[in-house]
């Protein structure tokens, strides 16, 4: 699922992202500031944006790996497990990022370099979030000092996407006792970007129950 979603991050970089184009000789052309700032706001865009896929996977997870099992013997309508999803989902969601890695990591099996990196995305997001462009403020000032912001950012979102990919197939086996396989997750994924595109403009519809 997750090759999915991050495509769907990529294309709203390339979306609003303004890239050179190139030279009839080959050369890349020159951005100007105006572009290049542009540049800058777009990879850190998406470099939040996977933090929140990230967080997403997390709480998806958290319900299969804590929910699920909390909630057997316990729901019996289909109503009583929707509203059950629907408080937890918005519990989880009202935690931070670091909050949600440790909730995860007590009902999940990872290895040591996946909670590292869990850790360490938690950091990563937290200065996209709170110091990034102060941090580098003389830096957006000038070509180089944006070429080095940009490159930082492309390192961030390197470390999100490998870290969405390590996680989510540490916790597949739990989607799959359920039926979830990865081909069934994808088929769902594929269904909903169907769905998606199709209703966009209709508004919120109630869930089918």
């Amino acid at each position: 699922m997750n090759a999915t979603i991050v495509v769907a991050a990529v294309a709203t970089l390339l979306a609003f992202s303004t890239t050179a184009n190139a030279h009839p000789n080959g050369h890349e052309a020159t951005m100007t500031e105006e572009e290049q700032n542009r540049e800058v706001y777009a990879h850190a865009g998406l470099a939040l944006q996977m933090a929140q896929i990230l967080e997403h996977a997390i709480v998806s997870s958290m319900i299969v790996l804590d929910l699920v099992p909390r909630s057997k013997g316990k729901v019996v309508t289909v109503d009583e497990w929707y509203q059950r999803h629907d408080a937890y989902q918005e519990m989880q969601f009202e935690k931070t990022l670091g909050r949600l890695v440790g909730a995860v990591r007590e009902v999940a099996t990872m290895n040591d370099q996946l909670v590292a990196d869990l850790q360490q995305c938690t950091r990563k997001r937290n200065y996209l979030a709170h110091h990034f462009f102060r941090v580098q403020a003389e830096a957006f000032m000038n070509e180089p000092g944006r070429r080095k912001m940009i490159s930082e950012l492309n390192d961030i979102q390197a470390l999100f996407e490998r870290t969405i990919g390590a996680f989510e197939a540490a916790v597949q086996p739990a989607w799959a006792r359920y039926g979830f396989t990865e081909d069934r997750r994808e088929e769902l994924v594929a269904e909903y970007m169907r769905e998606f595109s199709g209703k966009q403009a209709d508004g919120p519809k109630e869930r089918k129950r």
